[in-house]
């Protein structure tokens, strides 16, 4: 074999060789160009199902109230009227001892609450508040069942007639009385009223702040 054959041959062998080289790095480069956009769009789509759930769990959602009876339920926070605990207490207060047991033992608490009552039995609320209203700038409901939404509706005035048309009641409230186990006072409702559930709605100066619902039966 001549000398032209085996310059001729390497030749061959170094443009076969610089072909196949060339093919690896555009295919390298395709490959990571590629797997860099790819990822690019993951990103992006994760930050945006971030976002959107972060949206979603962060904004409240109008109009769903918990209507769990016996519990305090907040509706709009105060940093006058603050409640901390309630006891809420039927005819069984008048049993001798009753009242100092009961604050001994179970005292005040925001969930599982007394939630059955009578017609016609007082329903004695304790508060543990230390808040002191001027003149009647503060009232407490016991009022037929309705939607927080509904009630919202009515004004100082609607809300009374509400209450006592249907047999309930409302109290202003002042103060509570340490000396009786913070005693915010009671209400009932009336016997031949209709029995069922009903709203017990703390409000200051019309606004409702919280609220407990119950059973009159």
């Amino acid at each position: 074999m001549d000398n032209n054959v085996k310059k001729k041959d390497n030749k061959m062998l170094i443009i076969v060789i610089g072909l196949i080289v060339l093919a690896l790095l555009l295919f390298a480069l395709w490959f990571f160009v590629f797997k860099g956009d790819n990822k690019k769009e993951n990103t992006t789509n994760t930050n945006n199902t971030n976002t959107e759930n972060e949206t979603k769990d962060v904004e409240p959602k109008k109009g769903e109230y918990d209507y769990t009876k016996g519990v305090l339920h907040t509706v709009d926070g105060s940093s006058k009227f603050v409640i901390k605990g309630v006891m809420l207490v039927g005819k069984e207060r008048e049993e001798l001892g009753y009242m100092d047991k009961y604050a001994e033992e179970t005292g005040f608490k925001t969930k599982d609450l007394k939630t059955k009552f009578e017609l016609g039995e007082w329903i004695n609320i304790y508060l543990d508040t230390e808040f002191v209203a001027n003149e009647d700038e503060a009232r407490i409901y016991i009022t037929p069942h309705k939607t927080i939404e509904e009630h919202q509706q009515l004004d100082i005035e609607g809300l009374n007639s509400n209450a006592l048309e249907a047999g309930g009641f409302f109290f202003v409230y002042r103060q509570t009385d340490y000396r009786n186990f913070n005693f915010a006072g009671n209400g009932l409702v009336e016997k031949g009223s209709q029995p069922g559930t009903y709203d017990i709605l703390f409000t200051l100066e019309g606004k409702i702040l919280y609220y407990i619902v119950i059973d009159v039966e």
